[in-house]
């Protein structure tokens, strides 16, 4: 009933809250209604302000205009330059009214003035007036603000007329000539087109008689009128009683006045629409503080109401849970719980039930500890005595019957040291070592174990181990071992074949690192393989625990792995965590902190600042390795890259000073030929055994580098440039002293194969002149001595076989000495060596050139 009560008393108050926070929003919104168009007449009124600046100079640039007219010297044109510079910034803030008409026809009146057009009248009055200065007005009319607008209108008119007249009487007095009859009416016009303000429109009586102070509209209107009859009555004698600049001080007076009236009035209306813009404003946002305010209490109440809701369920489920687990309970029992009832204490009652759970759960661990002892006494046997039957003399179907016994044994194994140490977990009987260990040296062992597995699925393992791991720390190497093989047998069973791994430990650089003891590793294993859906992810380390059933079916494994993995990581500090989706692989990640000796020393390593390593990677872009880049740059050396037609297109001396080639970057069986007589050091990088496969040409190789490349094998690869010369250097005084002085023509259309064929005789020492087709052949051959002639089958305008009976004839006919023809061709076809050579060549070499059969070409032609 108390429960219902409260319910009730939270409903009530939700509702009252709702009902407020609708009106509260109301209140904010009709204020928002106010508060906008205020807003929008507040920006219309800056940007009547900025119209009226620009008329302003807009009138200033017409008299400055007019002065020029008059007297066209440097320093009217330099006051009329400056103002104009005045109207184009003037220009650029009234960019709201879009005046590109208006701009135009003042650039072309600006045109007119600086050639000093002789029709000012039209010029400076019509145009200006009508196609400028009227079309602004009536933008700014058209902005509708508060009544009093009117009057501002009426004041910028009156002032724009006082400047016309200003401008028109400048001709007049500055040049003291009399007045034609139209100047007459024209001025006439001007007049007429004058108008006082009225000030009807302004109610305010304090206003109104602070404006009548300074402007008196009847007084105001006579202003001038004295002086305007004196120029109308002395136009005809043109001796003016008085100079224009007394005239334009006078009427300066009158525009000061007009100003400052005009300034008053719109600092009046902005002020008052700046009060009213705030106001409404201020309104507005504390209608929508309440209202927000009132938002957050009916949060707090729902909230309340969910939480009452939930101890209600809590409640009944906790008593039906009792009512069913009293069932299966013995006297005792059933005597306690019913007495922890009656204290009505939820938390006893949970104590309860977690005994009464965990007893079976303690039972069933200590069940699997003992029966996993119990199996490994036999199993041992069975391993034991099965590695001495395979030394025995069997028959080849009994040997594969051991080995299925063997690699049953070891699976099975595998799984009882899981259950071990899964119960010694579950009991807490973990024990961590600290042993002094080389981390580089442990984890590099551990990895290698898996290597064989992995190319039994030709997936391709990528490793890199940062060098700036010390060299010793202390830790627990071996559990830190069992959580990588676990992590890359887990990689190793679900990625697909061909796939990818990528190992990665490294050093995680903190700002203390220099003061901190520790060292902290960050790992990581990453698979390409079946990937992790999110919501099998929260259950993936949990024990005996796989994504789905069909996984265990399908790739075998307790489960137990990632659990325990995960278990050993959290003893020792760390985390392990997985980035995955399904279908697209996962990876596992996490970091411990390792302490660091006292005294270390560092890493001994040699400086290859000197030496140039070369790689040629894998054709497939998925295989290639970067650790090796990182590697060889560890050591300082410099790395870089090249195709196989890159690398044989450099001269000598631009040779790197160790090559590594990766034996997938060749298209075809035996290119690799192209490479081993080169003056430098070659280091094989494969991928698996090919021991038979490479031992024609293991002895002109320097090493030998399996994969996957770690740190250890790469540096001890790039340690033979430190040791005494060895072949590569016995290899380039072979080669650069077998072959010296000797002049090679080459016949080959084909650009790609020029430089490949180009680039091989010269590391053999030879001097090498390229033609493009038999016609240049023959030409060269006229023109130059040689000593053998590399000629191509195939070729625009003269082919291989005419070019050398034409050299052939060349040679009777001239009585010189024959020089031998080595015909090239890609068809290398059954029966075209004896076709060549039936047509008068000395020799044959099929394409791509294999280098022995080359030399032994140039050896028995070249004494």
């Amino acid at each position: 009933m108390k429960l219902f009560s409260k319910k009730s008393i939270s409903l009530t108050l939700i509702f009252i809250t709702t009902l407020l926070l609708s009106i509260s929003t109301y209140f904010a919104f009709l204020k928002y209604l106010r508060y906008q168009p205020i807003e929008a007449t507040l920006h219309k009124r800056e940007i009547f302000n900025h119209g009226n600046q620009l008329l302003k100079s807009l009138e200033e640039e017409r008299l400055k205009s007019t002065l020029y007219l008059i007297e066209p010297n440097q320093n009217n044109l330099t006051l009329l330059n400056q103002q104009r510079k005045e109207v184009n910034l003037q220009l650029k803030k009234n960019e709201a009214f879009n005046l590109k008409q208006e701009i135009n026809a003042l650039l072309t009146i600006r045109k007119e003035v600086d050639l000093l057009s002789p029709n000012y009248t039209r010029l400076l009055f019509n145009a200006f007036h009508s196609e400028i200065i009227k079309p602004i007005y009536s933008k700014m009319e058209a902005l509708k603000l508060f009544h009093d607008n009117n009057s501002e209108i009426q004041l910028i008119k009156l002032r724009t007329n006082i400047n016309m007249e200003n401008s028109f009487l400048a001709f007049v007095l500055k040049h003291k000539i009399s007045m034609a009859d139209e100047d007459i009416l024209f001025w006439e016009k001007i007049l007429s087109l004058r108008q006082m303000p009225t000030f009807t429109s302004i109610e305010d009586e304090t206003l109104l008689t602070s404006i009548e102070n300074i402007y008196n509209t009847r007084h105001f209107s006579k202003v001038g009128e004295k002086e305007r009859v004196e120029i109308f009555i002395a136009t005809k004698s043109e001796k003016y009683p008085f100079s224009f600049e007394q005239w334009y001080h006078n009427a300066q007076q009158q525009k000061s006045k007009i100003n400052h009236i005009q300034k008053l009035l719109s600092n009046i209306h902005g002020n008052y629409l700046k009060n009213r813009f705030l106001e409404y404003k201020g309104e507005m946002y504390r209608y929508i503080i309440i209202a927000l305010l009132i938002l957050i209490l009916l949060a707090l109440l729902s909230a309340i109401l969910r939480i009452l809701n939930k101890i209600d369920k809590d409640q009944r489920m906790l008593k039906n849970t009792v009512k069913e687990i009293e069932v299966d309970l013995d006297e005792n029992k059933k005597r306690e719980i019913k007495e922890i009832l009656t204290h009505n204490s939820s938390v006893e009652v949970y104590e309860f039930l977690a005994n009464e759970i965990k007893e079976p759960s303690r039972a069933k661990d200590l069940f699997l500890a003992n029966m996993s002892h119990e199996i490994r006494t036999p199993l041992n046997g069975i391993i034991g005595f099965t590695k001495e039957l395979k030394v025995t003399k069997l028959s080849e179907e009994q040997t594969e019957i051991v080995d299925i016994i063997e690699e049953s044994s070891d699976n099975l194994m595998h799984i009882v040291n899981d259950i071990l140490d899964f119960s010694k977990i579950k009991a807490g009987k973990i024990i961590l070592e600290h042993i002094l260990f080389n981390p580089i040296e442990k984890f590099e062992a551990s990895i290698d174990t898996y290597v064989a597995k992995a190319r039994e699925k030709e997936i391709e393992l990528k490793i890199y181990i940062d060098p700036e791991i010390p060299v010793k720390l202390f830790g627990d190497p071996t559990k830190i071992t069992q959580i990588l093989t676990n992590l890359i047998s887990n990689a190793v069973k679900f990625t697909p074949q061909k796939g990818m791994i990528n190992i990665n430990i490294r050093r995680v650089i903190t700002q203390t690192q220099t003061e901190d003891k520790n060292v902290e590793l960050f790992f990581s294993v990453e698979d390409s393989g079946i990937g992790i859906s999110h919501k099998e992810k929260k259950e993936i380390f949990n024990a005996f625990s796989q994504a789905d059933a069909s996984t265990s079916r399908k790739y075998g494994g307790t489960g137990l792995g990632l659990s325990i993995a995960s278990q050993f990581i959290k003893y020792m500090g760390g985390k392990l965590d997985i980035e995955s989706q399904l279908g697209k692989g996962a990876k596992f990640f996490f970091t411990l902190k390792l302490e660091k000796p006292n005294n270390l020393s560092p890493r001994s390593i040699n400086n290859l600042s000197a030496y140039t390593i070369g790689y040629i990677p894998p054709l497939n872009q998925q295989h290639i390795d970067k650790n090796l880049q990182f590697y060889s740059e560890y050591l300082q050396a410099k790395f870089l890259t090249y195709t196989p037609r890159e690398l044989l297109n450099l001269e000598v001396s631009n040779l790197p000073d160790l090559l590594f080639i990766d034996y997938k970057c060749f298209d075809h069986e035996g290119e690799i030929e192209y490479f081993l007589d080169l003056p430098l050091k070659i280091v094989l990088i494969v991928a698996d055994n090919r021991e038979q496969e490479l031992l024609n040409i293991r002895g002109k190789l320097d090493k030998i580098l399996h994969k996957p490349v770690n740190f250890t094998r790469s540096i001890k690869s790039l340690e033979i440039l430190t040791e005494t010369e060895k072949k590569s250097t016995q290899k380039k005084e072979k080669v650069t002293q077998k072959f010296t002085a000797v002049e090679a023509l080459v016949a080959e259309d084909n650009f790609i194969n020029q430089k490949l064929i180009k680039s091989v005789l010269q590391r053999l020492g030879l001097n090498v002149t390229v033609v493009s087709n038999g016609v240049e052949a023959l030409a060269s051959r006229k023109e130059k001595k040689y000593d053998i002639i590399f000629m191509d089958i195939q070729m625009p305008i003269m082919g291989g076989v005419e070019a050398t009976e034409q050299i052939l004839s060349f040679e009777i006919n001239s009585q010189q000495k024959h020089v031998p023809i080595v015909a090239l061709t890609a068809n290398a076809l059954q029966g075209d060596r004896e076709k060549y050579l039936a047509k008068g060549m000395d020799a044959y070499l099929p394409k791509p050139m294999n280098l022995d059969e080359l030399k032994e070409v140039l050896a028995n032609f070249i004494n």
